[in-house]
This record gives structure tokens, sequence and C-alpha cells, in this order.
């Protein structure tokens, strides 16, 4: 294993030079290709483990750090850019999804703690003291009697006092679970805003869809055509391989495959129509982006003190909105899949 910034080598088994924090390669050949940026993580463990995905998911990365702010730079080969952006939105989903439930147990944990002692403040003092009884060696007559009614008045004022203090404990165990439940729903809400959009599958276009029903319906068709002429010349007595029974199957199965090759022509045929309007669309929609949107209106949703990344996932929740309001709803795979082409082709060099 090698180290492409200090061009050490290293035994097998060691993941990231010790000097530079950069992860080694097998080899110094991708020395030479040009890396860019993909983010700038505070923490070393957290960009170690982006760096892990990236290598699982077919990307190298390297890990360097800035002396200057202690930051730790996570770069990418350039021509693998957009491919490490879309990985590492799936890779911050997955982080957000974990930090919630995280959250979220502590907080259950922090409540039931909460429950427990105030049910321990609260007993004690609604158990009271137990009474005495004549067999305890008190001897029993009208002194004592009246002895125990002024205990019970002074016991009972107690009692009182104890019970106001366990509502008081109660009310600010009640006012600790309201202050954290705005930061719940911070949470809960950067979380379905992550699984909303990692949800969504990816579009597929009504030119893909019409070639794929066009090479269905020629395979259908081919084996729905031979496996009748085969049954033809079965039933014409011309060479008998099959009983009657599976005869019959067979038949009914070729003519199936036949009717489902004639069905995928027509659909394919409809999805043609359909890939012609979609491209007129997407014309029309190219046309009033590059009129009316600029980078500057997208970069107003960036937020101060937000990594590249975070803005960039606000900029297309923007641009997506932008979209929508000019041209009403759209299907969610084809939002997804159109504003991040037009963002890399329009403003990435920009930006």
């Amino acid at each position: 294993m090698w180290c492409p910034i200090c061009k050490n080598e290293y035994r097998e088994g060691i993941a990231f030079c010790p000097d530079c924090k950069t992860a080694l390669t097998e080899s110094l050949s991708e020395e030479t290709e040009e890396t860019e940026l993909l983010v700038s993580l505070d923490e070393e463990a957290d960009a170690k483990k982006l760096a892990a995905y990236l290598e699982y998911s077919g990307i190298t990365a390297q890990l360097k750090e800035d002396a200057q702010s202690g930051a730790f730079s996570v770069l990418v080969p350039k021509r693998k850019l957009k491919q490490a952006k879309k990985a590492f939105s799936a890779f911050y989903t997955v982080e957000v999804t974990a930090e919630y439930e995280q959250k979220l147990a502590a907080a259950l944990e922090k409540s039931r703690k909460t429950d427990s002692s105030t049910e321990e403040m609260i007993e004690p003092e609604l158990s009271g003291k137990p009474d005495e009884t004549p067999g305890d060696g008190v001897p029993e007559g009208g002194d004592r009697l009246t002895e125990k009614e002024d205990f019970s008045k002074e016991d009972f004022s107690q009692e009182e006092d104890g019970a106001e203090g366990a509502e008081d404990e109660s009310s600010a165990g009640d006012a600790s679970s309201k202050q954290d439940a705005p930061e719940e729903d911070e949470v809960e809400k950067a979380l379905l805003e992550a699984i909303s959009q990692s949800s969504k599958g990816s579009y597929v276009s009504r030119a893909e869809k019409s070639a794929d029903y066009r090479s269905s319906g020629v395979t259908f068709t081919v084996f729905g055509v031979l496996g009748i002429i085969v049954m033809i010349l079965h039933w014409a007595g011309v060479f008998r391989y099959f009983s009657t029974v599976s005869a019959v199957v067979i038949s009914v199965l070729f003519l199936a495959f036949l009717v489902i090759g004639i069905d995928s022509f027509r659909r394919a045929a409809r999805a043609k129509e359909e890939a012609v309007q979609e491209e007129n669309f997407i014309r029309e929609l190219t046309c009033w982006l590059e009129k009316n949107l600029t980078l500057e209106s997208l970069c107003a949703a960036d937020q101060e003190g937000s990594s590249d990344e975070v803005n960039f996932l606000n900029r297309m929740s923007e641009f997506k909105e932008i979209i929508t309001k000019q041209f009403g709803e759209l299907d969610p795979g084809f939002l997804d899949q159109f504003t991040e082409e037009y963002y890399n082709e329009h403003f990435e060099k920009q930006s």
C-alpha cells in the first residue's frame, strides 16, 4: 500500500497514512489523476467513515488534514465528482437517520428517569407512618388516644406539604420535557426530509420505457411464434413429443407469449408518443430556466456556517420549489433527475 501524497509504502492492513491521514492506494498510478474537493469535515472519524463508504462505492478517496484549521478534506477524482456527490447524499441521509435514532433514544431514556424520580419522591410521602397497635407494648387509654389525634393532625399537614412538593417536581419535569420537544421536532423534521429524498426511486424516461417495451415485444413474439409452429407440427402428426394434456398446456402458453408480445409493441408505441411530449416539455422547461433562473437565486437558500454539501441539498430543494410553482406538481423522480443534471450542466463550474 502506498501514500499518494507522501509516497511512502506501508504493509497490508493499513488504510490511512499516519503522517498526512490520506487514504492509501495499491499503487502510485493514480497519483497523476486530478482530484477535486468533495467536502471538509471537522472530525477525523467522520472523514474516515465517508472515505470508506466512497471506496465501497467504487470511488477512490483521499484524506488530507489542514494544518491550520484542523479540518479533514475528502478528495475524489475529478471525473467521478458527480458520482461522489450522489454517494455523499446517500451517506448524509444515513448519518441523519442514525443521529435521529440516538437523540430519540436519549430523550426517551431521560423521560424514563424523570418519571422514575418523580414516583420515588411521591411514594414515601403518600405511604405515611404505620399505625401502632396495643400489642406492640403501647398502653391503651384516653391520654394515648388524645396524643394520637394530635399526631394525626400534624402528620396530615405534613402529607399535604409533601403532596404539594411532589406536584411542583412533576410540573418541573413537564417543563423540562417541553423544552426538549423543539429539539426532537427539529431532528424529526430533518429525518423525514432525508427519508423523503432517499425514498424516491430513479426516474425512467418515456424513451427508455418505449425501448424496453419494444425489446420485450420482440422476445415474447419470437418465442410465441416459434412455439406455435412447433405445436402445429405436433397436432398435425409430424412428430409426437408431448402427451395430449401437456400439448394443450404448452399451446396455451405459447399463445399467451404471442399475446404479451403484441401488447408490448402496443405499449411501446404509446410510450414513444409520450416520449415526444416529454422531450418537448423538457425543452420548454430548459428554455424557461435559462431565461429566469440564476445561480444567485439558488444560493439564497444557503445557510451560513453549513458545509458545501448541505448547502447543495438546500439549493436543490429551492430549485424544485421554483419549478413546481411555475409548472405544477411533477413526477418526483423526474424532478430529481432533471434538477441535478441541469445544475451540473449550467452551474457546476460557477459554484
